[in-house]
């Protein structure tokens, strides 16, 4: 089966406490930076799929 390297952008509204804005913005790039793989066995054979390999592109926290 042929493999394909895609990109995938998401963006998520985060509510933290910090001891200020700068801190807020570092921690959750830190703490929210890694994304695994959520598809089951059934849903990987279901639709014949498998991933590979995921890996952080880009990780920029910004005020909302």
């Amino acid at each position: 089966m042929p493999t394909f390297e895609v990109g995938l952008a998401r963006y998520f509204a985060v509510t933290i406490e910090a001891q200020n804005l700068e801190e807020a913005l570092r921690l959750s790039e830190f703490f929210l930076g890694n994304c695994n793989d959520s598809s089951s066995e059934e849903e990987r054979q279901e639709y014949q799929f498998q991933i590979k390999e995921i890996k952080m592109a880009q990780n920029d926290a910004f005020q909302l």
